[in-house]
């Protein structure tokens, strides 16, 4: 496990609140550990915000939640024997205490189950009294369209995690993502989908994006709208007021919402009529 001072060094350096930089030092090797797993790693794929950031961009927003879709069903007392292993394990290899302290099923419907959990650490600030935690949730009712991929974690602390994990292709989760504004808007989903998009240096497949977000859309009977109306909906103008304090713990320097706003119309507006 690193040193408390070289925390406050990356917290220094990304400009971000000293609990996200331990949070997601942490989660590199929880991580690490449930695609050690011989039973996990055999079924997880990651997706969702904290993909983003740990597996394809270390320069975007600190995520806090570990998302899975499910390739294959599994008993919850299965998921929570090996999920408690990994807690072992990765204390093991990294010296984090892990814990797994609640397991829940959420959704009961045969073929689309979910299950949510909370994994407490502690860390290199050593908070027992009142540890922090990391939210799982895993789900089976979603469909994987891509293959998904064999990456390795992003950990640019010093103790040298070197974990290679299963996840989403970045248009598929970028669809995803999209999907996602639709039902709920929230600013970190607003935020993910702009950063990757106007990325200069970075290629996605549009056509794979288009065709994967109906498919999506399609398997949970979200309703399509046009980005334009989208755009003028009471779920964006709402953004306004907590864009900003939504996820300046999160990054260095929050972009402004009307900037977002506007590159992000844009683009969506742009991908969806040409294609």
């Amino acid at each position: 496990m690193i040193s408390l001072g070289e925390l406050k060094v990356y917290a220094d350096k990304y400009g971000v609140d000293l609990a996200y930089i331990e949070r997601d030092y942490a989660l590199s090797w929880f991580l690490a550990g449930l695609f050690k797993n011989e039973i996990l790693k055999k079924i997880l794929v990651f997706k969702g915000g904290t993909a983003i950031h740990k597996i394809y961009f270390l320069k975007t927003r600190f995520s806090v939640d570990l998302d899975f879709t499910l390739k294959k069903p599994i008993e919850e007392a299965v998921l929570k024997k090996n999920l408690n292993s990994v807690c072992d394990q990765s204390y093991l290899d990294s010296g984090i205490e892990f814990s797994l302290v609640k397991l829940k099923k959420t959704r009961e419907v045969r073929g689309e189950e979910a299950f949510d959990g909370r994994v407490s650490f502690v860390g290199p600030r050593g908070q027992r009294t009142v540890p922090q935690r990391i939210k799982l949730d895993f789900t089976l009712f979603e469909k994987i369209i891509l293959p998904p991929k064999k990456l390795p974690i992003i950990h640019p602390y010093s103790d040298n995690c070197k974990g290679k994990i299963f996840a989403y292709q970045l248009e598929e989760i970028l669809a995803e993502k999209l999907r996602t504004l639709l039902q709920r808007t929230q600013p970190r989903d607003f935020y993910d989908v702009w950063f990757i998009l106007t990325q200069k240096d970075v290629w996605v497949d549009k056509k794979k994006i288009v065709s994967i977000f109906f498919k999506k859309c399609k398997h949970k009977s979200v309703e399509v709208i046009d980005w334009s109306e989208f755009f003028q909906s009471s779920k964006v103008i709402g953004l306004t007021k907590h864009f900003e304090s939504s996820l300046r713990k999160q990054l260095k320097s929050v972009p402004d919402f009307e900037v977002v706003k506007k590159d992000l119309q844009r683009i969506l507006v742009d991908i969806f009529k040409r294609l």
